[in-house]
């Protein structure tokens, strides 16, 4: 896997910034039970913000929503994918049809149920 660029943690690290704390660790450290809220709440939220002194230090992403901003990133960095997707907005603000999922890929389009989020 590729190492994130600076432009890349600078965007992961403004996605925390707007969460409010939902997980305590005090001085005695992280217990069990520590670790399984944790994992509950990375499977609601998908993030956690981790903050020293009261201020952010860090942000806890679910495996999944890191891939799901990598590949975001991967795309938003591609000169030649944008071109792609810009002439493709363009067409299609133009008023002209494309292709439905079915007819290119043969079965129909089901999206998956998010999570709740708050």
């Amino acid at each position: 896997m590729a190492e994130l660029t600076g432009k890349q943690r600078r965007y992961l690290r403004g996605l925390g910034q707007r969460l409010a704390a939902i997980l305590h660790v005090g001085v005695e450290g992280v217990s069990d039970a520590v670790v399984r809220q944790c994992d509950a709440q990375l499977e609601a939220h998908e993030l956690i913000k981790v903050t020293r002194n009261g201020r952010a230090a860090a942000v806890l992403l679910n495996v999944d929503e890191y891939e799901r901003l990598k590949a975001t990133i991967d795309v938003l960095s591609d000169p030649e994918l944008m071109r792609q997707i810009r002439a493709s907005e363009k067409h299609y603000a133009r008023g002209a049809k494309g292709l439905s999922f079915e007819d290119v890929f043969g079965e129909p389009l089901t999206m998956p149920k998010r999570r709740g989020r708050r």
